[in-house]
């Protein structure tokens, strides 16, 4: 079923369909983003929104949405994508900045409001992945010049990403809350 993360109720649809599937909720991982590059003195107040919304609002009504699961069993991973930007910036990007800096925050502050529950929540900051999104913006050989400045000399893969994310929702990283693993090959984000 299809659903819109900025709309409380089809989240809350959403997560039912999960737990009638399943009969219950361990892991959310918070992933729907979007990202476009709007000089900022041309950045409507609907694209802010639309960004703020999609990648701040969504991952809030989804942690709260898994909470009443995740509580009543004193057990629960949440994994919430951020990104690099959200330490280091971008021109063109201040929405897209501010509203992965809102989900590191959101995650730190409700790691440790859940802490005594059994919940962790941690987020994971990729910087560039070689995805749709970023080849729908950039030009090839703007690509090809990111990975070349990369340490590593190459852009993430998502299977990068993946790995650091089902770590976080394995047992071995139980004590491990309201941390932000940013993965970007190494290249320093102050």
């Amino acid at each position: 079923s299809s659903g819109d993360v900025t709309v409380r109720k089809d989240v809350l649809r959403a997560v039912e369909a999960c737990v009638r599937t399943f009969g219950k909720v361990d892991a959310l991982v918070n992933v729907a983003g979007v990202f476009n590059v709007v000089p900022t003195k041309d950045l409507t107040e609907e694209e802010w929104d639309r960004v703020l919304d999609i990648n701040l609002k969504g991952t809030f009504l989804f942690c709260q949405a898994v909470l009443p699961h995740m509580l009543e069993r004193r057990y629960g991973r949440i994994v919430n994508i951020s990104s690099d930007l959200a330490r280091k910036g971008l021109p063109g990007a201040v929405h897209y900045a501010a509203s992965k800096a809102g989900v590191l925050g959101l995650t730190r502050a409700l790691a440790l409001e859940l802490a005594p529950h059994g919940i962790t929540v941690n987020a994971v900051a990729p910087g560039i992945v070689d995805t749709a999104m970023p080849r729908r913006i950039y030009p090839p050989d703007v690509m090809a010049k990111r990975a070349e400045a990369n340490p590593m000399g190459r852009i993430a893969l998502p299977e990068d990403i993946a790995n650091a994310i089902h770590f976080l929702l394995q047992e071995g990283s139980r004590y491990v809350s309201g941390q932000s693993i940013h993965i970007n090959g190494g290249l320093y984000s102050p």
